[in-house]
């Protein structure tokens, strides 16, 4: 996103660049991208836009949805000032739904956009992640209200189904929903890096035997198989040592 092409984004396949999607950054700004999710023929991108002399005042959030197939770039939210969109991706009801962090737990919101009107649909949000079809949704809160669990809630969009999980006094944050929405990656978001797989419809967030020894990052490869990386960097220790994934 720097460089001679700034605000670009390549689609790579094995054989080399399928398509380039110009995010059309401001030259007088900086933009990070902070997520993008492939959904089907679209990949949801979260933008940040900032002052290059004070990269951490972000003056610009945008939500942009980036055809695969043709290439082409529509910009579905734009928010002016200091909140920042995390992630974002369409649900199989065909909302819009978008992540937004800020300065206090409780500005950590999950949003949705219908025919051009945005609402906040949960406040004191940790993390969000819709299936790869849209149509499971994962939410956790990490940070309640004095005497309330820390907890996750999961929805299938097209039942209308939700099931709520109590989780450890952690801050976790729902990482990747296997294809089937059978299970889903947990990631642990302070500085641990680890995560772990849980069924989110057995009414228990504990982890499934034998999957809480992972690093974050971790995905599906299919339904019942799981690509990890076997190496770490410790907090403010350097580079990583040579690793595999398994």
């Amino acid at each position: 996103i720097w460089g001679d092409r700034p605000g670009v984004i390549d689609l790579r396949d094995t054989s080399g660049v399928v398509v380039s999607f110009d995010l059309a950054c401001p030259d007088a700004r900086s933009c990070v991208v902070q997520s993008a999710q492939v959904m089907g023929d679209s990949i949801w991108v979260s933008i940040t836009d900032s002052d290059p002399d004070d990269p951490y005042n972000d003056i610009r959030s945008r939500v942009l949805g980036a055809s695969r197939s043709s290439g082409a770039v529509k910009e579905y939210l734009s928010l002016q000032g200091t909140a920042t969109v995390m992630s974002a991706g369409r649900g199989a009801d065909g909302v819009l739904y978008a992540y937004l962090t800020g300065t206090q737990p409780e500005d950590r919101r999950l949003i949705t956009i219908a025919n051009g009107d945005i609402r906040v649909l949960e406040s004191g949000v940790a993390g969000f992640r819709l299936s790869d079809d849209g149509r499971f949704l994962a939410v956790s809160f990490s940070n309640p209200q004095a005497g309330q669990p820390s907890r996750f809630e999961v929805t299938d969009l097209v039942d209308r189904t939700t099931n709520s999980l109590q989780t450890p006094s952690i801050n976790a944050g729902p990482a990747a929903w296997s294809p089937d929405g059978r299970y889903l990656i947990v990631n642990e978001q302070w500085e641990d890096q680890t995560a772990w797989i849980i069924d989110p419809w057995s009414d228990s967030a504990d982890p499934i035997a034998s999957t809480n020894v992972f690093l974050d990052g971790a995905c599906f490869v299919n339904q019942r198989t799981i690509a990890h990386r076997t190496w770490n960097v410790g907090y403010g220790q350097g580079n990583a040592e040579p690793g595999v994934i398994r």
